[in-house]
């Protein structure tokens, strides 16, 4: 089906859930890109499958390292 929207391939779900809310920081960013897809969206919560505070300092953490340049927008 090659209709707007339609999806090709099925979602890839990745187990981040072992990364501790100490490891999120704007300066680590080897952490950071792992909840960035290749376009450098992040991606949510249940393709990572962690908490969902977790998600938000993840989402807060990257936008600080965007700001201060050492993630692309």
């Amino acid at each position: 089906d090659l209709r707007k929207g339609s999806q090709s391939q099925a979602k890839q779900v990745i187990d981040l859930s072992s990364i501790k809310l100490g490891q999120i920081n704007y300066k680590n960013v080897s952490v950071l890109k792992k909840f960035l897809n290749p376009r450098y969206k992040i991606l949510g919560g249940k393709s990572t499958s962690i908490s969902a505070s977790k998600q938000r300092a993840v989402k807060r953490e990257i936008k600080k390292a965007r700001i201060m340049g050492l993630l692309p927008y």
